[in-house]
């Protein structure tokens, strides 16, 4: 056997791991009953992987709909060690934002904005609870100003305002 069939053979391996290092997938099932949420996905045509750990930002957290788009991170091109780290289903995300803007979503089209200006778009599909009480999401109601998130108080230069009325 020659030098470089020799090398090929040796390098084989090698080159399968890095080829399955990130893998795309597709998601199939859900399961969010668990301290990390572990899902179920189509890697390759037919080739089905359950069980696997997708780990979520601290302080977010959301069940992507089925059939939705996968990363799959396989450690050390482990296919056994796998992990999902990002899910997303192109079909319902919020599209057309400005650099700088963030947004929250859901599939049924509801969604926090945060605006480039500053500004918070708040787009609610059903109702709105501020607590235990319900708020109509009807804009032009001035009932308050916002308060500071660490003392309670109201805002320093009373800019904010909360726009919403009380449900019947």
């Amino acid at each position: 056997m020659d030098f470089n069939a020799q090398l090929a053979r040796i390098l084989e391996p090698i080159k399968t791991r890095i080829r399955v290092l990130a893998q795309r997938a597709i998601l199939s099932l859900i399961d969010d009953d668990n301290p990390i949420q572990l899902v179920q996905v189509e890697i390759l045509k037919g080739e089905v992987k359950g069980r696997i750990e997708r780990l979520q930002n601290y302080g977010f957290t959301g069940v992507p709909p089925i059939e939705g788009e996968a990363v799959v991170l396989n450690f050390g091109g482990n296919r056994e060690n796998a992990l999902v780290l990002i899910a997303e289903n192109s079909k319902y995300r919020k599209r057309g934002l400005k650099s700088g803007e963030v947004a929250v979503y859901d599939k049924n089209g509801s969604f926090i904005l945060l605006k480039a200006n500053g500004d918070i778009a708040i787009n609610p599909a059903g109702k709105v609870y501020l607590g235990a009480e319900t708020l109509a999401a009807t804009a032009g109601v001035v009932t308050g100003e916002c308060l500071c998130a660490f003392t309670g108080a109201p805002h320093p230069d009373k800019s904010s305002k909360i726009f919403a009325k009380k449900a019947p």
